[in-house]
């Protein structure tokens, strides 16, 4: 079974020796389009095109569009590796030897746009908008029907830039509660600190005053028994002086 990536950054180098497709539009029909991920030697890419009922199960239907013109350029000789086809049309799995001269050139010359490309949402969009200049040669209904995914994919893309800004500000207002909650706490809490702050200052001074008033009437206390001696001790002393 090939491989199937959604993006250009997921597609399988050549050396790993499976075709490789990459999902590019969701048509209204349900189905999904695939693309080959491989070029001839000269860079062309292959113009293979494939149409599926699911994009995830490995028994899905599939529906062959546009064979696979990569083969073309092996048979032409314009290759300079060598493939062995074990299954025929879409589910076909290849196995490829490099001339050890040509491996480096060949990688980088071939492959650079297909393991390099940006994963963003504009990049991937503006890549498969360029790949309708590899389809000049087809038919005007084919053009046509690659155009119509091609503003699929269009449409699609200014949705989610739509559905990202929406949830943007959903997050900047989030944040703007966010941050008069939290200074809607500070306030209180600095609030209530100095009100606790002053209560505890008033306890403090009534305990104050209440030691000090304490020890006042200790005094007048001690004072009050003192002169209760005194005043016996006068009445002791009158009565030795009258005889009684």
């Amino acid at each position: 079974m090939p491989i199937f990536t959604k993006t250009r950054r997921d597609v399988a180098k050549m050396e790993e020796g499976i075709f490789s497709y990459y999902l590019t539009a969701t048509k209204k029909n349900k189905k999904y389009t695939w693309l080959c991920t491989l070029r001839c030697k000269e860079g062309v890419k292959c113009k293979s095109r494939a149409e599926t009922t699911s994009k995830t199960d490995e028994e899905t239907s599939i529906d062959i569009k546009i064979p696979h013109t990569c083969q073309e350029y092996l048979q032409n000789g314009n290759m300079v590796n060598e493939i062995e086809e074990n299954e025929e049309n879409f589910n076909r799995e290849i196995v490829i030897n490099f001339d050890e001269e040509d491996e480096d050139e060949y990688e980088e010359n071939e492959f650079e746009e297909n393991i390099l490309v940006e994963d963003s949402l504009e990049e991937s969009f503006v890549e498969d908008i360029n790949l309708l200049e590899d389809y000049s040669n087809l038919p005007n209904n084919e053009i046509q029907e690659l155009r119509l995914e091609n503003d699929l994919l269009i449409n699609e893309n200014k949705k989610l830039k739509m559905e990202l800004a929406a949830e943007r500000k959903m997050n900047e207002e989030h944040e703007n509660d966010k941050k008069i909650v939290e200074k809607k706490y500070i306030d209180l809490e600095k609030k209530y600190k100095n009100d606790i702050e002053k209560f505890n200052g008033e306890m403090v001074k009534q305990n104050d005053e209440l030691l000090k008033l304490s020890k006042e009437l200790a005094e007048k206390e001690a004072n009050s028994a003192e002169n209760t001696n005194l005043k016996n001790r006068l009445s002791q002393l009158e009565k030795e002086l009258t005889g009684n």
